[in-house]
């Protein structure tokens, strides 16, 4: 059947393509995964050319021209899998949407044909023993692993040098080079706004998959607790920890989506997903015209602020409301929970009390060959040159949580940040919140962070995803933020997609134009 399938798209772009009918075009920096596989049923790309323009353009711009530091290593095996995926194709059909489409992974996520090495020295060497589960799916569905992206190191950023490692080296912004990507899914977010390929995996404890997106100019989701596993992971915190899912178009991540979940019992949280799952695809949930007659709740306590350096950020997002006011949506105001919201999201116990026995549990994972057995070994090593060593020694010295006052409290505070925003959701009939994700530019690097980043999702457990909203005079991207209920992603995509195809604020940096043979006419 699907050779078959294979056959009536190829004859059906043949048929487009005769004399007399208008000729298609593919532009890699702009192409959709839809695009992509309409090139290659014509005949007029291939998989493994795929792999070749993107690796062209990592050589291109990462290591040479504006040398921007995304990748810490490209895959050795891309090329053949790719190849191996043409043939396939050929021979049985598209395993499905994700078939032969190249995907980064963050440098913390384990990829069995390549080092997992948190962006250290002390890792550098560390091949894990197999795929983290969320890249064995991936991989199932037909995706091609094509590079390991940098990342703060172990996902945990130094001052003044967010998203820096010393495998990877300090990246720097397409957009604005002098200035750094935000942390610690810095390479995804990066490489994806230099398009070195459609999707990525990044990895959050606060906000650090959608960060790198707000700031890239791309989309990024911080998915439901225990909608995507966290097996294979170097974690920071068991409680905290998600990973998150990047593309350059909503459309693309809810095809990534529904080949990166399912439940996975080395991680007993997605057990809780066993009903999401049950739902149709995410592709097929996704709706251009979601945004008429959707009521949003504009929640203004994470993005008020008299400093004028936030003056350009809150301006485009007043635009991005005057935007979904004409897309149809019902903007509800004032949409606010009655607690402290920044005291909420101030949980600063639960990472220390939780660092140590994650990272002890993943380096086990690795078992008895690896050159690190425990984060005491880590510490001695000393393979790390741009994380902070403080963090380290405090989580040695955390209290263990069954006796840790301070981490019971804000652990607590999680389930009252959750149950408030759902509260305010269901009472107010409201299909998401909307907000301002950063009110703060990307900073220069080697400039103190002086900003806190919005964590409402990441406290709360809740879904979020970030889309590009314009830029400032300074040429710098700003991204809004969709916030909704348990596993309402497939809704909280279609809202999202809907602002996506109203405003279309996806622009391609004038430092990584398009190459020779990136432009196909058939």
């Amino acid at each position: 059947m699907r050779f078959r399938l294979a056959l009536l798209s190829a004859a059906l772009a043949a048929a487009l393509a005769a004399p007399g009918s208008r000729a298609a075009e593919f532009e890699l920096t702009t192409a959709t995964i839809a695009d992509i596989h309409a090139a290659v049923d014509a005949g007029a790309l291939s998989y493994e050319r795929l792999v070749e323009l993107y690796i062209n353009r990592i050589a291109a711009y990462d290591k040479h021209g504006p040398a921007l530091n995304q990748i810490i290593a490209v895959n050795p095996r891309a090329r053949l899998d790719a190849r191996a995926l043409d043939q396939e194709l050929k021979t049985k059909g598209r395993r499905g949407p994700m078939h032969g489409i190249p995907v980064i992974v963050k440098d913390c996520i384990d990829t069995w044909d390549q080092p997992d090495s948190g962006g250290t020295l002390a890792l550098r060497n560390s091949f894990p023993p197999d795929d983290a589960f969320v890249v064995k799916k991936l991989r199932e569905g037909g995706a091609i692993i094509l590079a390991k992206s940098n990342l703060s190191e172990f996902a945990s950023g130094a001052p003044g040098l967010n998203g820096a490692s010393t495998l990877g080296g300090v990246p720097r912004n397409p957009y604005n080079p002098d200035r750094h990507n935000d942390g610690s899914s810095s390479g995804s977010g990066g490489a994806l706004a230099a398009v070195y390929a459609p999707v990525a995996l990044g990895t959050e404890t606060g906000s650090s998959t959608r960060g790198p997106a707000y700031h890239n100019n791309v989309v990024g989701l911080g998915p439901t607790e225990g909608l995507v596993s966290r097996d294979g992971v170097i974690p920071n915190s068991t409680t905290l920890d998600r990973v998150g899912l990047m593309a350059r178009h909503v459309a693309d991540l809810a095809v990534m989506i529904d080949f990166s979940i399912g439940v996975d019992s080395a991680d007993p949280l997605t057990a809780r997903s066993r009903t999401a799952l049950a739902a149709k695809p995410f592709v097929g949930a996704l709706s251009a015209d979601r945004l008429k007659g959707a009521r949003l709740g504009v929640f203004r306590q994470v993005f008020t602020s008299d400093d004028p350096v936030t003056a350009e950020a809150r301006a485009i997002a007043e635009r991005a409301l005057a935007d979904l006011r004409a897309a149809g949506a019902v903007l509800v105001e004032p949409a606010a929970i009655p607690e402290d919201v920044e005291e909420l999201l101030n949980t600063p116990a639960i990472g220390p009390a939780e660092l140590r026995d994650g990272l002890d549990a993943y380096f086990a994972s690795l078992g008895p060959a690896s050159p690190i057995q425990s984060l005491s070994d880590l510490i001695k090593d000393g393979g790390i040159i741009y994380n902070k060593f403080a963090t380290y020694t405090k989580a040695l010295s955390s209290p263990p949580r069954d006796t840790n006052a301070a981490y019971k409290r804000d652990v607590a505070k999680r389930a009252t940040l959750r149950a408030s925003l759902e509260k305010l959701m269901n009472e107010g009939g409201l299909d998401g919140l909307v907000y301002l994700h950063n009110l703060y530019p990307a900073q220069y690097i080697n400039e103190p962070q002086t900003y806190t980043k919005v964590k409402l999702s990441s406290v709360s457990g809740l879904p979020a995803v970030c889309v590009p909203a314009g830029f400032t005079s300074l040429n710098q991207p700003v991204g809004i933020e969709f916030l909704g209920r348990a596993f309402s992603e497939r809704d909280l995509l279609s809202l999202a997609h809907g602002y996506e195809r109203a405003t279309r604020h996806r622009v391609l940096s004038a430092l990584t134009p398009p190459l020779p043979g990136e432009h196909i006419v058939y």
